[in-house]
This record gives C-alpha cells, structure tokens and sequence, in this order.
C-alpha cells in the first residue's frame, strides 16, 4: 500500500491511497474544514473510492518528454502514475502538494 499527505495551501487536507487491490482512495482528513481540493471531492466524512486515479490527481502528472525525464530520474515505470504522483509532487505548480508517507 502506498500513500501520500495531500496539502491545500500548505494546510494539510486528507491522504491518498493506492490500496494492494490496486484501487485509489482519497480521505479528508476530520480535521480539515477549508476549500475542497477539488470541485469533483468536495470535504466529506466518507471517503472517495475510485478503481483508477482520480482525474484530478491524474491531472497534476507531467507529460512528454517531462514525464519520461521523470521516471528515468525516478527509476520508475512509465505506467505507474502514482508514484509518479508521489515523487515529483514538490515540483507542482498550484495550490496542491502531496507528501510521500514512508513504510518505516
């Protein structure tokens, strides 16, 4: 299992998960009661479940000669959109950054 902390403005909104059946969730955290992520996920107590990454997330990744730039810095196969997601996050641009949670 795979996640990452997902930060609004720097304020810190809920975590993302690539599940071992290989499917996504998204959870806000109890304590965030600002904007929504996104327009698609707005704050809820349930979390969101999706058999593919969700569209918005999906849409932060880098494309072209950007994206295969990054999974050979990475070590990463070209298929593998999230933990592309989770390497390359601090190079976002806009209000949204995601912090890879380590297995330790």
């Amino acid at each position: 299992m795979q996640q990452g902390k997902v930060y609004r403005n720097g304020v810190f909104a809920g975590i993302l998960t690539k599940q071992d059946d290989e499917s996504y969730m998204f959870r806000y955290d109890e304590n965030y009661n600002s904007f929504p992520i996104c327009l698609a996920m707005p704050p809820s107590k349930k979390p969101y479940i999706s058999k593919h990454l969700f569209p918005f997330f999906f849409s932060l990744l880098s494309e072209g000669s950007i994206k295969e730039l990054q999974c050979l810095k990475y070590k990463l196969d070209k298929d593998d959109d999230f933990s592309r997601l989770l390497k390359t996050s601090s190079s976002l641009v806009g209000s949204i950054m995601i912090e890879e949670v380590s297995d330790e």
